[in-house]
């Protein structure tokens, strides 16, 4: 059965100042691209608006809000406090989140460009090859908006169930007055999202055309990405490889420390990143570390020194030993130079091969101790190749903080028992728990979806 095509996708949201001039608006607000360079431009305008919320970051075991803690007119019901508590009813009545509404956003005007951009003509100084980059560059920005919301929305891809687990609709055509399909499975999800990358490829330039556009190099990191949450780590080893072939620069931190204090503290993750888009936003007040956090990192970590700051308040107080991100920093959950290494390390160490994990967290972390700090880590160090493993889970929860990535980390983890988290948050004298098999790790579909879409599977909830 079918339901009507009511996700809230609102074509609206591309018709924004930098298309007026060029695109024609139909009366449902569909948007239509009439030449090549037109379909080119909608994509940068898909770039301008990436954010995502707080659920990624208050639903993790790494932060503790403060400032919500401290506020007295704070009550459950406030939204963040609702993420952090892993609420039942996550969102307001009748309300559509943006973890589920940009997505679709994005993947409507994905669709638009995918659909029609092979019968639009080529002017100016385009050429006919512009076709096939632009529809590649599309076809990988809708594999990682379905990627997102498969792991927001779904469980965790476990090969044993995942060919039956209720993933999201994968909707792939640009009618927004037409059918919607059901869930797919989180099986048929992940196969899309695979071979959307893998087919594009080979039409993807050897450098982007700029830094919000994905490339080759770009494309084979998401898929290192993709494959190792989906547990293929022979294929996800292969990817990272062939991304750090083309771009293994990793930032020296040590060399930033000269820099002013007080400018801005996002450089080395930018310059790191394999692309600009998909970018977060900061949080609106003060966050601190967890504690269990904080003790994962050597003294004088150069990651703690650039992107956070003992904490001081208008009483003129500071948290010594405390360290918050000051309510300003720029987070971005696109794949790294780091990640890529740290996808290596953990193939490396589940295949076997623990020596050569090793060397890769050695090269990452010499590029962020102090020389005085540092020293390199042997197979001496550790009993096994699982104990090896886990220092390289530990690392990547250090290097990818402020990413937005450990909730979904902790989703995948838990399906091994020795690595499963039970996160326990606390707040104003009240304690959550999150075990591992809860169904809380999954957010709900919102109500004001269902109600459009009442064929639609929603995803159980433990507790309000």
């Amino acid at each position: 059965m079918k339901t009507r095509y009511r996700l809230f996708i609102f074509a609206g949201l591309l018709a924004t100042g930098a298309c007026d001039d060029y695109m024609d608006v139909e009366p449902k607000g569909q948007i239509i691209p009439r030449e090549v360079g037109e379909y080119d431009l909608l994509l940068n305008d898909l770039n301008d608006h990436r954010s995502f919320g707080d659920e990624l970051y208050f639903s993790s075991d790494d932060f503790f809000p403060y400032e919500l803690e401290d506020d007295e007119n704070v009550t459950p019901d406030n939204p963040q406090f609702k993420f952090y508590r892993w609420a039942g009813d996550l969102y307001r009545e009748g309300s559509v989140p943006g973890a589920w509404q940009t997505p679709y956003n994005f993947i409507y005007t994905y669709n638009v460009i995918i659909d029609g951009i092979d019968d639009a003509p080529v002017t100016g100084n385009g050429v006919a090859a512009d076709r096939q980059r632009i529809k590649a560059e599309a076809r990988v920005g809708r594999s990682f908006e379905y990627w997102l919301l498969v792991n927001l929305f779904a469980r965790q891809y476990n090969p044993v169930s995942a060919a039956s687990d209720p993933g999201v609709p994968l909707v792939t055509v640009p009618d927004a007055s037409g059918d919607t399909p059901l869930r797919s499975s989180v099986q048929e999800v992940y196969d899309f999202i695979i071979k959307e990358v893998e087919e594009s490829v080979a039409d993807l330039p050897d450098k982007a055309v700029n830094f919000a556009r994905p490339d080759k190099t770009a494309a084979y990191a998401l898929l290192a990405r993709y494959y190792l949450f989906a547990g293929d780590y022979e294929k996800a080893l292969l990817n990272a490889d062939r991304a750090i072939a083309r771009n293994g620069q990793l930032t020296d931190y040590a060399a930033l420390e000269a820099e002013v204090e007080g400018e801005e503290n996002n450089a080395p993750i930018r310059t790191e990143q394999y692309m600009g888009s998909y970018m977060g936003a900061g949080f609106p007040f003060t966050v601190w570390l967890s504690d269990e956090l904080q003790e994962l990192y050597d003294p004088g970590d150069y990651r703690l020194a650039r992107l956070l700051r003992t904490p001081c308040y208008i009483t003129g107080e500071c948290v010594e030993g405390r360290y918050s991100n000051g309510g300003s920093f720029t987070a971005s959950i696109n794949t790294s130079v780091p990640e890529m290494y740290l996808v290596r390390a953990e193939c490396h160490a589940r295949l076997g091969a623990g020596a050569k994990a090793l060397n890769d967290i050695n090269l990452l972390r010499s590029k962020r101790l102090p020389g005085e700090v540092y020293e390199d880590l042997t197979g001496s160090d550790f009993a096994s190749d699982r104990e090896t493993l886990a220092f390289v889970l530990d690392e990547r929860r250090r290097e990818m903080l402020f990413t937005g990535i450990r909730l979904f980390d902790l989703k995948r983890l838990n399906l091994e028992p020795e690595f499963a988290t039970t996160v326990t948050h606390t707040m104003k004298g009240e304690t959550y728990i999150l075990r591992p098999e809860d169904n809380n790790w999954v957010f709900p579909i919102p109500d004001a979806v269902l109600i459009f879409n009442p064929d639609i599977q929603q995803n159980p909830r433990d507790y309000p």
